[in-house]
């Protein structure tokens, strides 16, 4: 059976959201030259609507039309004539990042986006196979790059700060080893030569090559059945044909906004770009990988975006992640593309968004580009089981073949072969391939086979159901089973490797993988092949099963009987999240030990991979970073992770410890590192930054008194640092000190340099890590008002009515303190409770995240009770994406120099992974810094050392 379906037109022109001119629209009969003609055309119509965001930065249309005519002018000036060949790009999921592969695609030449989120060894291959010819990467200090490039800040979560990027391009030189391309190109460097080369010769001095429709724009790397990465080519016609599609089935237009959260390396990636930018729509780029699950829906909503285009698992756990009244208001369309969706994920999305929100099944591949599109609209019932691949897309003539190569009939299972003007012009330096799947018409289409099979609703809905070979989506990225093989096989403990995927309609899909040692009796640890194949491959391609055998089983003709092989264990049920701070904690060690992604409170060890190996190594870590020496029977009586950290949890509060200080790491010859915690949070929520600082940076951390054992509370952040203070200058008797607190412990710090300045100490540095500016601060501002100036000339009684408005005014801002921010707060009973619970904290050991709670609204009394002085030290700021002061809120009270850092994630998140490599980072410099102080004047720290017993 074959269907062609051409769905609904779009309109010629559109108005555009500055009024005025009419913004015009694509027409499938009548397409563009080019990509980079449309988006000049764009460009001209749309001049001042924001094309491009990512947090921190925005970028309008004719804004990023100038600045990648920079970028191209620079890496054409570069490359000789007779250089012929495409141009890699290494630059973060960002404004920058987008700008260079729209730079790239105005040289005429096709760029190949890489990942910096995989190996660099698999960057290396890539760009080895695509014959780069040149690198366009960001090699110098971030801050001075988005100066260069022309980023222009912009407020995220009421936030003006700038973020950074997260791309090293050392590793992928390192490992391509003198052989990759003969340039490699500065982002910012590339943009300020190119400006400065078309201001001194003119515009229209410029020649600027022009692509046709047919001519390569992209090459898109897939796992490859070899073992080694394929390069799949899309021209300037694929594209055009998705933004087509884009418009016509998706609705995008002029007024729109994106979010792009797919890795634009990807190929669906890389089409939400044209979506968006080709259509007149903006596209705001967040990277969840790197900033964190739980800042995207702050980041949808503070934003306004209209459109999300995202995976299935990736859909579930920003659901997940919702309050349960937790609305996405702005959102027209949502969709769903790379592996299967069901019916119960549209059901469990519709409460999140408005009520006129359509979801949309976006099916495709890399070889075919968009394949089609299944609306749900608003209202209609989801499909009970698999939502189906959907209509064809405008331009691509679907056909269902038997095995004997006769169309199929309307309901019977067939072949998916494609064809059309438009798809991937083939596979890249591999011709043999290419004629395997591809067969040119002499009409001038192209038929594809894919792969998959499928079969035909009477009303032509295609349904897809799965491949004809052994590939499989794997958290939307298709893995072919052989490359895993081919990493597994380069161990040389590993005789004999078989990877198999498991599908199942209501988990996850995983790979198994079936491994023979090569030394007869052996019994590999998963733990170990884990953590040797994150090496090689990207963290979706390793097996999150790994079943040692003796032995392959073998049929008759001594080739490997796939269905013989023993049955994988089920897949452990999802289970919650880590919650408490133990388990957070805990489950930081688990990952490392387990070489795991995530770990969930209900998740079995051993079920994990873990054995007697894997165990030791975790109750060593235990005893090492947490100070906690636990039984080798522990992990039999608390097998999961909540249990374990309960039990770690009651084996501190009885053992003998400080109640206020953890010793993180109390070896090293460095200064220690002091570190303070906010309002109710655990000191060992440093121990992320701890473990990344080096076994040579002693680390300590203070939490309030009473946290975990019964005591008193101190009442103000003053007497909360003399207490604090007393145990450092034990351990510490002489500076420099260095202080580094997290929300309210960033007040605590401040005032404790503050006393040891007075008592005429060393502050070598300071930090302050996400802390907000007091609420003192708006409740004098607010009050300032009430109090009377004096009155003498006035006579004794105007005086005395002074004297007692000033007390009238003194009283009220003392009450405002005391009372809610917001005071119709002030009837809910969870408000009359909390304030009924602050007299008790420390005294009463709450049970749970209670116990956190009434600590935290302590600490928020403090700090509406504590207004900073001036400090004239070095300052280390930090920033989440949260934080509702001004970038430069911090300025009035850091006299001396200091630094503002961006960090894209939630408030809670910045001491967690991966946000504290960059941080730990600054934080080894500074240390560096006051170090090499001390030796250049011969002075060294006397440094106490206290242990678990003191």
């Amino acid at each position: 059976m074959a269907l062609n379906e051409s769905g609904r037109r779009a309109s010629l022109a559109v108005a555009t959201p500055e009024g005025g001119a009419f913004f015009p629209a694509l027409h499938f009969d009548d397409l563009p030259a080019s990509v980079v003609s449309r988006f000049r055309e764009v460009a001209t119509h749309l001049p001042d609507t924001p094309a491009l965001v990512s947090p921190g930065v925005v970028m309008t249309f004719a804004e990023a039309d100038r600045r990648t005519d920079d970028i191209a002018m620079a890496v054409l000036g570069r490359l000789d004539a007779n250089e012929d060949g495409p141009v890699a790009t290494l630059l973060p999921h960002s404004v920058a990042g987008l700008l260079g592969v729209l730079g790239v695609l105005k040289t005429g030449r096709p760029v190949v986006p890489l990942d910096p989120m995989v190996p660099a060894e698999r960057m290396a291959q890539i760009v080895r196979q695509a014959g780069c010819v040149a690198l366009l990467t960001d090699l110098g200090d971030s801050s001075v790059a988005r100066s260069t490039v022309g980023l222009r800040p912009v407020g995220t979560n009421g936030s003006n700060a700038t973020a950074e990027s997260s791309v090293n391009p050392d590793a992928l030189l390192a490992a391509l080893a003198g052989g990759g391309p003969r340039h490699v190109l500065d982002l910012a460097a590339a943009a300020a030569d190119g400006a400065r080369w078309i201001a001194a010769n003119g515009a229209d001095a410029v020649w600027w090559p022009q692509p046709l429709v047919d001519d390569p724009a992209c090459i898109v790397f897939t796992s490859g059945s070899t073992g080694a990465p394929k390069g799949v080519v899309w021209t300037n016609g694929t594209f055009l044909c998705d933004a087509y599609a884009g418009a016509e089935r998706l609705g995008f237009a002029p007024g729109d906004r994106l979010a792009l959260v797919l890795p634009y390396s990807f190929a669906a990636g890389i089409t939400v770009v044209v979506f968006g930018l080709l259509n007149g729509a903006g596209v705001y780029a967040y990277d969840p990988r790197a900033a964190g699950l739980s800042g995207l829906a702050d980041w949808i909503s503070s934003q306004h975006l209209t459109a999300l285009q995202t995976t299935p698992s990736l859909l579930r756990s920003l659901v997940g992640s919702l309050e349960p009244d937790q609305v996405l208001a702005d959102l027209r369309i949502v969709t769903t593309c790379g592996e299967a969706v069901y019916g119960r994920d549209i059901t469990a999305l519709r409460p999140h968004v408005p009520p006129a929100c359509t979801y949309v099944n976006w099916s495709g591949a890399s070889e075919i580009a968009s394949l089609g599109f299944f609306e749900v609209p608003p209202g209609t019932q989801p499909p009970a089981g698999t939502v189906p691949a959907g209509l064809p897309a405008t331009g691509k003539e679907v056909v269902l073949r038997r095995e004997d190569g006769t169309p199929a009939d309307p309901g019977e299972v067939g072949d998916v072969e494609v064809t059309s003007a438009y798809l991937s012009a083939g596979y890249w330096g591999n011709a043999e391939m290419t004629t395997s799947r591809f067969t040119p018409l002499t009409d001038g289409r192209t038929t594809c086979r894919t792969g998959d099979v499928g079969r035909f609703e009477p009303n032509g809905t295609l349904i897809l159901l799965g491949r004809r070979d052994a590939a499989v989506k794997i958290r939307g990225y298709l893995v072919e089973p052989s490359e895993v093989e081919a990493a597994l096989l380069s161990s040389a403990e590993i005789a004999e490797a078989v990877v198999t995927a498991v599908a199942h309609p209501s988990a996850r899909n995983r790979l198994v993988a079936y491994v023979v040692p090569a030394v007869h009796g052996n019994t590999l640890s998963p733990v170990r092949i884990r953590r040797r194949l994150r090496e090689k491959l990207p963290v979706w391609m390793v097996p999150t099963t790994i079943i040692p055998l003796a032995e392959l089983p073998r049929n008759e003709r001594g080739k490997v009987d796939r269905g013989a092989l023993p049955p994988p264990p089920e897949a452990p049920a999802v289970s919650a999240r880590p919650r408490t701070q133990w388990e957070i904690v805990v489950a930081d060690i688990w990952t490392r030990v387990l070489d795991l992604e995530e770990v969930g409170i209900g998740d079995d060890f051993m079920e994990l991979g873990g054995d007697s190996l894997a165990a030791n190594e975790l109750l060593t870590l235990v005893a090492e970073k947490l100070g906690i020496t636990m039984p080798s029977s522990a992990l039999v009586d608390a097998p999961t992770l909540g249990e374990f950290a309960r039990a770690l949890s009651l084996a501190q509060q009885s053992g003998p410890r400080h109640p206020t200080v953890v010793p993180l790491r109390t070896t090293g010859s460095r200064p220690p590192l002091f570190c303070f915690a906010g309002a109710g949070a655990l000191a060992l929520g440093f121990h992320s930054l701890a473990r990344r600082l080096g076994d040579d940076q002693p680390v300590y951390a203070f939490q309030a008194h009473g946290l975990e054992r019964r005591g008193v509370p101190d009442w103000s952040v003053a007497r909360t640092a003399r207490r604090h203070l007393e145990i450092i200058r034990v351990l510490a008797p002489r500076g420099p000190y260095l202080l580094a607190g997290h929300s309210l412990g960033g007040l605590i710090a401040m005032e404790i340099a503050q006393q040891l300045a007075a008592a005429g100490e060393e502050v070598g540095f300071l930090s302050i890590m996400d802390t907000y500016l007091p609420a003192s601060l708006r409740i004098e501002s607010a009050g300032s008002g009430s109090a009377a100036g004096s009155g003498g000339a006035a006579g004794s009684s105007k005086a005395a009515e002074d004297h007692a408005r000033g007390y009238r005014g003194r009283l009220a801002r003392f009450t405002q303190k005391l009372l809610p921010e917001q005071r119709a707060n002030f009837t809910s009973k969870a408000t009359l409770k909390k304030m009924v619970q602050i007299p008790l904290t420390g005294v009463v050991q709450f049970g749970g995240l209670e116990q956190f709670d009434v600590f935290f609204n302590h600490g928020r009394l403090l700090e509406r009770f504590y207004r900073p002085r001036p400090w004239p030290g070095r300052t280390l700021v930090y920033r989440s994406a949260e934080n509702p002061d001004p970038e430069d809120a911090w300025s009035a009270f850091l006299t001396g120099s200091h630094d503002t850092h961006f960090v894209p994630c939630e408030h809670f998140y910045l001491l967690r992974e991966p946000h504290i490599i960059k941080i730990s980072e600054h934080f080894r410099a500074e240390i560096d810094r006051v170090v090499a102080g001390l030796t250049k004047t011969g002075r060294r720290a006397d440094e106490g050392r206290l242990t678990a017993t003191d």
